[in-house]
């Protein structure tokens, strides 16, 4: 019998709300705890929030660059 198949999803890397960037990593809860989720993520990442607000991230953006979006997948993962 043949092993199954794994199914590989690449995540397009280019500029998301963070909203829309939470729910992609938290798809089954509401969008405020998806953001409070990934934002917790951000921060226990050592040095990711650093290289996000040395890419021009702030606690008042509304989105994220593709540059920062790169930087979190590299980190944390896809989703």
């Amino acid at each position: 019998m043949a092993e199954p198949k794994l199914l590989t999803i690449e995540m397009q890397i280019h500029g998301y709300g963070r909203m829309e960037l939470a729910m992609m990593y938290s798809p089954n809860v509401c969008s405020e705890t998806a953001w409070r989720r990934l934002k917790r993520s951000i921060h226990r990442y050592p040095g990711l929030m650093d290289d996000l607000c040395r890419m021009g991230y702030s606690p008042h953006c509304r989105s994220f660059t593709s540059a920062q979006v790169r930087r979190i997948v590299e980190c944390i993962g896809e989703p």
